[in-house]
């Protein structure tokens, strides 16, 4: 791989061979892209936007991923926590992040809007001050995680442990309280 920066280019339903000449994204758009399965390890994307673009089981060792916006996007099954951790920072809106992990990460203030989060892995993460807006978190795992004022209001499907996790300031609905006292097996009605 050459190494390359490109800035401000748009990606339209380009082949990967197009992408992998540069390794430094830096305020580029990928629209409609396939790289689902792809070698993503190493490269560098600062103020990008990522627009339906399919990024399953996409391989981000020590990928940098600063400031990117991944909207409409299918991106089941990514190791998050294999990326770089200088300046991680990311925000989702409707995309389906099934099967992810983002365990071990500091991941302050980001969004996760409308989107499927399946069998995520929280665990050992910080999501201090983070969105969660009408995400379905049917078995997703949280332990040991910090969710410190983060707003789980309007999602559903969570199970989150009060005894192993630190809530604090943590935003609930009425409904998504049965998903904190599931561990005592009590009935709510």
């Amino acid at each position: 791989m050459n190494d390359l920066l490109i800035v401000g280019k748009i990606f339209d339903s380009v082949e990967f061979s197009e992408i992998e000449k540069y390794s430094e994204f830096e305020d580029c758009e990928f629209i409609n892209c396939n790289l689902a399965e792809r070698e993503l390890s190493g490269l560098h994307f600062i103020d990008c936007k990522f627009c339906n673009v399919d990024l399953s089981m996409v391989k981000v060792n020590n990928a940098l991923l600063r400031n990117v916006l991944f909207t409409d996007c299918k991106m089941q099954g990514i190791v998050f926590s294999d990326c770089s951790e200088t300046l991680l920072s990311f925000n989702f809106i409707n995309c389906i992040l099934n099967f992810c992990s983002f365990n071990g990460l500091i991941i302050h203030e980001t969004k996760f809007d409308r989107c499927k989060l399946e069998e995520v892995d929280f665990v050992n993460s910080e999501l201090n001050d983070s969105e969660f807006i009408e995400c379905d978190l049917n078995m997703a795992v949280f332990g040991f995680t910090r969710l410190d004022n983060v707003d789980l209001s309007s999602s559903y499907n969570f199970v989150i442990d009060p005894e192993s996790n630190v809530i604090t300031r943590a935003k609930f609905s009425t409904c998504g309280l049965i998903g904190l006292l599931q561990r005592y097996n009590i009935e709510v009605i």
